[in-house]
C-alpha cells in the first residue's frame, strides 16, 4: 500500500493524465512515455486475459503502443487517453486471435500465466480464461484494473447496462467453476 503522502487523489491524477495526453498529442515523447509507463501493467493484464500467452501479450502491448503513438495526433478527447489506449490494445488482441485461428492452437503450457502467482491466483486466472471473451474482458477491466462501469462501457463501446449484465453473468459462472474445483 502506498504511503498517505504519495497517494494522488483521483481527480488530480485524472487531470495530470489529461495534461500529459494533450502534451503527447502535440508530439511530446516524454509525456507519451510517462503515460505508457503508468498504464503498462493494466495493458499487459488485459492482453494476457484475452490471449493467455506471455509472449503474445507482450507483442500485443508493443503493437498497441506503437499504433497509439502513430494515431496520437487524432486523439480528440485527451481525458479519455487510457480508455482510448485500451481500445487500441483490444483491437490488436482481436487481430492476433484472428491470426491465431488461421495457424496453430495455443499450447496449454501457457495457461499458468505470468510467474509469481499463488495456486489460488492461478486457479482464478484459469477460471477467468474459461469465461467467454465478452465476460472475460469486463471482469479483467473491473477487478484487475479498477475500471468503473462507465470506463469499461467507453473502452468496449457498449452500454453500461450491458457491462453490468456481463459482470453479473461472469461472477455467476466463476462461482460455479471455482466451486467445482474445490476439494
Amino acid at each position: 500500500m502506498q504511503e498517505p503522502s504519495k497517494v494522488i487523489p483521483m481527480d488530480r491524477a485524472r487531470a495530470q493524465e489529461t495534461a500529459l495526453a494533450r502534451e503527447a498529442a502535440l508530439g511530446d515523447q516524454q509525456a507519451f512515455a510517462q503515460l505508457v509507463r503508468a498504464n503498462e501493467g493494466a495493458l499487459y493484464r488485459i492482453a494476457w486475459a484475452m490471449l493467455g500467452s506471455d509472449a503474445d501479450s507482450c507483442d500485443a502491448v508493443q503493437d498497441a503502443i506503437l499504433r497509439a503513438w502513430v494515431s496520437l495526433p487524432g486523439l480528440r478527447e485527451p481525458q479519455w487517453f487510457r480508455t482510448w489506449l485500451i481500445r487500441i490494445l483490444i483491437n490488436e488482441c482481436r487481430q492476433m486471435l484472428r491470426r491465431r485461428k488461421r495457424t496453430a492452437p495455443m499450447p496449454d503450457a501457457e495457461l499458468g500465466g505470468p510467474s509469481g502467482f499463488s495456486d489460488e491466483a492461478l486457479d482464478v486466472r484459469r477460471a477467468i480464461r474459461l469465461l467467454p471473451e465478452d465476460q472475460r474482458m469486463v471482469t479483467v477491466l473491473f477487478y484487475f484494473d479498477d475500471f468503473s462501469v462507465e470506463m469499461i462501457a467507453r473502452s468496449l463501446q457498449m452500454a453500461e447496462g450491458t457491462v453490468k449484465s456481463r459482470l453479473h453473468a461472469a461472477r455467476a459462472k466463476l462461482k460455479r467453476i471455482l466451486e467445482v474445483d474445490e476439494p
